[in-house]
């Protein structure tokens, strides 16, 4: 299972694990986790793969993502990383 990195710390900080929450957001694990590949590290902060799907049952990144070509694939990362640029820049007063 595919997820959002952020989209599981905002969650982890709303369920009150903001130790995990922490730690995730500082580990290396890549800005879209794999449950496969990232579980020992999820391990480690306490999380597995059920507590995951329990969380966050619908969020999943790739049903949509299956259809688009590799140009709108690369639009729609440029487009998500411009936004989020712009909403830390707000975020941190760089505006």
């Amino acid at each position: 299972m595919l997820l959002n990195k952020l989209t599981v710390i905002n969650q982890l900080m709303a369920e009150g694990e903001e130790d995990a929450a922490v730690l995730l957001a500082r580990s290396a694990i890549p800005d879209t986790i794999d449950t496969r590949r990232d579980l020992p590290t999820l391990r480690a902060f306490g999380l597995d793969e059920d507590d995951l799907l329990a969380m966050l049952p619908a969020v999943t990144g790739t049903a949509d993502r299956a259809e688009l070509t590799p140009d709108e694939a690369a639009t729609l990362d440029r487009t998500i990383s411009d936004r989020w640029a712009d909403l830390v820049a707000t975020w941190t007063g760089a505006r």
